[in-house]
């Protein structure tokens, strides 16, 4: 085994080290990761639809509320010609490109964040129909080129994302939509043995797991932190890895990093009203702090 593709939101890329990037630092494989911050699941297919090949895929499927929208030339001049709220948050996303995808800018085509158009909210049969039809295109398209995969959740599938919660986190009752013809198809064709862990859980579940992560985690940013991820990797990566690949001897090295700097984090964030932005230049002095551990 060679080469290991990531996808995912936030929960896979994120300004310091994550379950993906410990991949890499425990082995000596080469790991693309193709998730970025804000991705949604049918962002996550598309990127997944750009894979040819790869010796493993591991999945974090994201939140079922996110959604993009296809943009090109002859859509964004007729929509630039009324000067709405939709026209302002668009230029704004193209001045933070973490909210375009497959974008070309000349000639002009490419995915827009549903978050830039204009807020629609809709049903939650809508919701989980879509993300079950992404989950399940990803299935397929990987089974169609022999690709050995692994998916998992960055929270529980159940989870009510209207209102994000560290403790307590609603749940959504889906026992009218469960049935539902195509619900029952969608989700009876899906192997969901394929997940780390049953789909009441993700990564955001494990912050609770234990109290040291608890400890450490930020109230200022939710993402779960560099030591969250590593026990997530702990538990629910590594056990694929070392049935496939030779890992390091590191694992403790990893610890003390990932705590003495989930501990900074959490005091770094103090000084912040709310979650920071992704920045590339932010990301490259965490993770130079990080690894000066």
């Amino acid at each position: 085994m060679n080469t290991i593709h990531t996808l995912g939101c936030s929960f896979t890329n994120w300004l310091y080290p994550t379950w993906a990037d410990y991949i890499s630092q425990h082995t000596d494989l080469q790991v693309i990761n193709l998730a970025s911050t804000g991705q949604g699941n049918d962002t996550i297919k598309q990127n997944l639809y750009t894979v040819d090949s790869s010796d493993h895929v591991f999945i974090m499927f994201s939140g079922y509320d996110r959604y993009n929208y296809g943009i090109d030339d002859k859509w964004m001049k007729e929509t630039i010609l009324n000067d709405n709220q939709k026209t302002i948050k668009l230029k704004q996303s193209m001045v933070n490109d973490r909210y375009l995808y497959f974008y070309n800018k000349s000639p002009l085509s490419g995915f827009v964040a549903g978050r830039y158009m204009e807020g629609k909210k809709f049903s939650n049969f809508h919701y989980y129909i879509k993300m079950l039809e992404n989950i399940y295109d990803c299935q397929n398209y990987l089974q169609l080129k022999k690709i050995d995969y692994t998916f998992c959740l960055w929270q529980g599938f159940y989870n009510d994302l209207k209102e994000i919660r560290a403790i307590g986190q609603p749940k959504n009752k889906l026992e009218n939509i469960e049935k539902n013809k195509l619900y029952k198809t969608l989700f009876s064709a899906i192997d969901w043995d394929k997940f780390v862990e049953p789909i009441t859980n993700g990564l955001w579940e494990h912050v609770s797991s234990d109290k040291t992560l608890v400890e450490v985690q930020s109230s200022i940013d939710i993402h779960p932190s560099s030591l969250c991820h590593l026990s997530y990797f702990k538990k629910h990566i590594k056990p694929i890895l070392d049935r496939k690949t030779e890992c390091k001897n590191n694992l403790n090295e990893l610890e003390i990093k990932a705590l003495k700097f989930s501990k900074y984090y959490k005091e770094y964030c103090s000084e912040f009203d709310d979650t920071p932005e992704f920045d590339y230049k932010i990301k490259k002095k965490l993770m130079e702090k990080y690894h000066g551990y």
